[in-house]
Formats: structure tokens, C-alpha cells, sequence
């Protein structure tokens, strides 16, 4: 597979000089050879991709479709690099095309699945604030008690992560908007965002078993 094959320019027209003298190259005549009709054999199970060329023909085209899914920049190169891992470590071979496929395949599902974890966790937080919102009988007070817990529960945080909580959910600003101001990549907002919501999640549980 890796030795270079010598390739002959063989012309358009059986009659020019250039395809004669190929012919008589390969066949020891100028003649043109009968085609002979004969079923076509059946062809050899493809071996698999060799990894630095077939990441070099796709990376463009699905980190490009990465972000047609509506992947962030950032999101988007962490999905691309763990649908190659998956594909090469899966994939039995086949066609090139079909091989994209395979690609495009797995990270629709890394995607679907990340947006599914991401709906997962803020469902979380908005679960235990319901459960403290009981807890504290806080339509008795018309949230105060609530809130007082959750002030508590963020004074707890430290540093960026309390900020990017204030920044996301008190000022309303994007992911995009959070990074610009940490110097960060938005991927990592979102990663700090996650913690930070872990940690207030854990807190109004901690604060609920107090109390009960």
C-alpha cells in the first residue's frame, strides 16, 4: 500500500501516438486489445482507514457540521475529536463514504446525548430548589425564606464559579459573553457552569436534611 505505483498517461483516443506507444508499453502491441466481458469479481472486504489520512479528509467537513447542529466552536472540536476515537475504534471498513456516514452518525449522537446531560443537570437544580421552595413553606412568605437559603448556598461558592452563576442567571449574559470576561473558551464556562450548579444543588440538599 505504501510503495509508488508508476502511473502511464494514457490518452483520451486509442489512435493518438501517446496511446500507442502505451499500448505497445504494456502489451508489446499498438493494437487495441477486445474488451472481454466478464462478471465483475466480488470485491475484498475494505481494510480499515488509516488514521491520520482519513482524519485529515474529515475533520473540516464534520466539525462544520458539528457547528450545523448548533455545537459551540469549542463543543464542537471536543465532539469531532471523540467521534474520530469512536469511529476508528468501530468502524470495520467500507467504503469512504460510508465511513462518513459512521462519523456524522456518532457525533449526532454525542451531541444528542450532551444536550440530554445538560437538560439532565439544570433539571436537577430546579428540583431541589422546588424541594427547598416546600421545605422552607415559602409560599407562606412569598419566597423570602427561599431566598435567604439560596443567598446562603451561593455565598458558600468561591471565586469564578460563584461569579459565572451571578453573571449566567442574574444578568442574563450567554456562555459567549461569560468567556469573553474570564478569558476562557466557552466550553469551559460551560464546564465551570456545571460545577457551580453541582455545588448549589448539594448545598440546598445539605441545608434540607438540617432542617428536617
Amino acid at each position: 500500500m505504501g510503495g509508488h505505483r508508476r502511473r502511464f498517461p494514457i490518452a483520451a483516443t486509442a489512435s493518438s501516438p501517446t496511446s500507442s506507444n502505451t499500448l505497445r508499453l504494456l502489451t508489446g502491441s499498438s493494437r487495441v486489445p477486445a474488451v472481454r466481458t466478464e462478471p465483475t469479481p466480488t470485491a475484498m472486504p475494505s481494510q480499515r482507514p488509516d488514521p491520520e489520512t482519513f482524519v485529515r479528509r474529515h475533520q473540516q467537513a464534520l466539525w462544520r457540521y458539528a457547528r450545523g447542529l448548533g455545537a459551540p466552536s469549542d463543543l464542537a472540536e471536543d465532539l469531532v475529536q471523540e467521534a474520530f476515537v469512536t469511529t476508528l475504534r468501530r468502524f470495520r471498513g467500507g467504503p469512504d463514504a460510508a465511513a462518513f456516514v459512521f462519523l456524522r452518525t456518532t457525533l449526532r449522537h454525542l451531541w444528542l446525548r450532551q444536550r440530554r446531560d445538560d437538560r439532565r443537570r439544570e433539571e436537577l437544580l430546579v428540583e431541589a430548589a422546588d424541594r427547598l421552595w416546600e421545605r422552607t413553606q415559602s409560599d407562606l412568605d412569598g419566597g423570602a425564606r427561599w431566598l435567604d437559603e439560596l443567598r446562603a448556598c451561593t455565598e458558600r461558592l468561591e471565586g469564578r464559579a460563584r461569579e459565572a452563576l451571578d453573571r449566567f442567571y442574574g444578568r442574563s449574559q450567554s456562555r459567549a459573553e461569560i468567556a469573553a470576561a474570564f478569558g476562557m473558551v466557552e466550553n469551559g464556562v460551560k464546564t465551570l457552569l456545571q460545577r457551580a450548579r453541582a455545588l448549589l444543588r448539594d448545598c440546598m440538599d445539605r441545608r434540607q436534611e438540617d432542617q428536617s
